[in-house]
């Protein structure tokens, strides 16, 4: 534990928990270049119209202007049905998406007395130190609360619900996007 006066992330989460919260960044990033690969193929944008348009919002605004934009250029019922459910759940993802990256990481029961003298005096170890839990405040006071144990399971659905989003558009579509997205990468 800590000794330096303070109680740090890395004191009360295990190595597998601050592991899988780098798999939930790991794969927004990842959900980010692709919706922002979509967005571009579909309105032709360059790079630079892009970034001053859409760039700097938010990951909910970005999955809201690809399916708005996808259900105009998609003529088939059954593939927007496909489209529109692969972004909803896109959309409830970016929800727990959000408590991960942006939330406050503590320990289950929040940082007590106790706790930090412990920490701080080396007489509470890793090991008896609660779960980690972030918080997150949503909408009209409302708090969100995910554990970390969770966090493999929300990882492993966005990188399923990005494979279902190619798969339902057409990988042949996406390969040319993600060229030239890491194209411009490079540059």
């Amino acid at each position: 534990m800590s000794k330096i006066g303070r109680l740090r992330v890395n004191d009360f989460l295990t190595q597998s928990e601050m592991a899988a919260i780098g798999s939930v960044v790991a794969e927004s990033a990842q959900l980010e270049n692709v919706l922002e690969g979509f967005i571009i193929g579909m309105t032709k944008l360059s790079q630079a119209q892009y970034d001053i348009l859409v760039g700097a919002r938010m990951m909910g605004a970005k999955i809201a202007i690809v399916k708005d934009l996808g259900l105009l250029k998609l003529k088939s019922e059954k593939r927007k049905k496909a489209f529109t459910k692969v972004m909803d759940k896109l959309a409830r993802l970016n929800v727990d998406r959000v408590g991960v990256v942006h939330g406050l990481w503590r320990p289950e029961g929040g940082v007590t007395f106790e706790l930090v003298d412990g920490a701080m005096s080396g007489r509470i170890t890793r090991d008896q130190v609660p779960p980690g839990i972030a918080y997150h405040r949503k909408g009209r006071g409302k708090w969100f609360k995910m554990e970390a144990k969770d966090l493999d399971g929300l990882a492993q659905e966005l990188t399923d619900s990005i494979s279902e989003l190619i798969k339902v558009w057409d990988p042949r579509y996406f390969r040319q996007m993600e060229k030239e997205i890491l194209g411009r990468q490079r540059s």
